[in-house]
């Protein structure tokens, strides 16, 4: 379990990354990363009218939940603002899960934008919050491994930004 935990960290640390560098190249769509049947599937959640809520994201969340019985990693990316201690900062945000952890983890990566519009991080990725895992996963008292429902979350733990008009 060790070795998954430190798999699921080394996965999410690279979807940051990609995560950062779509944004430092002006894209800012949000997108899913996991790995189910032994396949990687990296998936674009586009929006007709290019706009981002929450709903959004609880959108790429469903979409994620339909691999609950094959998946073993996941991770969602996007950006949004960060507030710590009083201070809203530009992040970009991983919510991370495998698939027989009790619960996901909300991951961020602060940013900062210069005028020149290049992009720099602040620090090093760190877990902003534990969050509901999208693949809850029951074991029976006859050994069958199943998969519970997880209701939607009943309040963001970040904000996604809305692209500029």
């Amino acid at each position: 379990m060790a070795n998954e935990a430190k798999d699921l960290k080394q996965w999410v640390f690279e979807a940051l990354e990609l995560g950062f560098r779509c944004i430092g190249d002006g894209d800012r769509t949000p997108f899913y990363l996991l790995i189910a049947d032994d396949a990687r599937h990296l998936v674009d959640l586009t929006s007709p009218d290019s706009t981002m809520s929450e709903a959004f994201l609880e959108g790429g969340r469903a979409l994620i939940r339909q691999y609950a019985r094959s998946g073993q990693y996941y991770v969602l990316v996007w950006d949004g603002y960060l507030t710590m201690q009083g201070k809203k900062e530009d992040a970009v945000f991983a919510e991370a899960g495998e698939s027989d952890a009790p619960s996901g983890l909300l991951f961020a990566q602060r940013y900062k934008q210069a005028k020149s519009g290049k992009l720099s991080k602040i620090g090093k990725p760190a877990i902003a919050a534990e969050v509901p895992h999208l693949w809850k996963r029951v074991v029976t008292k006859t050994g069958k491994t199943v998969t519970k429902k997880q209701s939607p979350r009943t309040k963001p733990k970040s904000k996604p930004k809305k692209p500029a008009s």
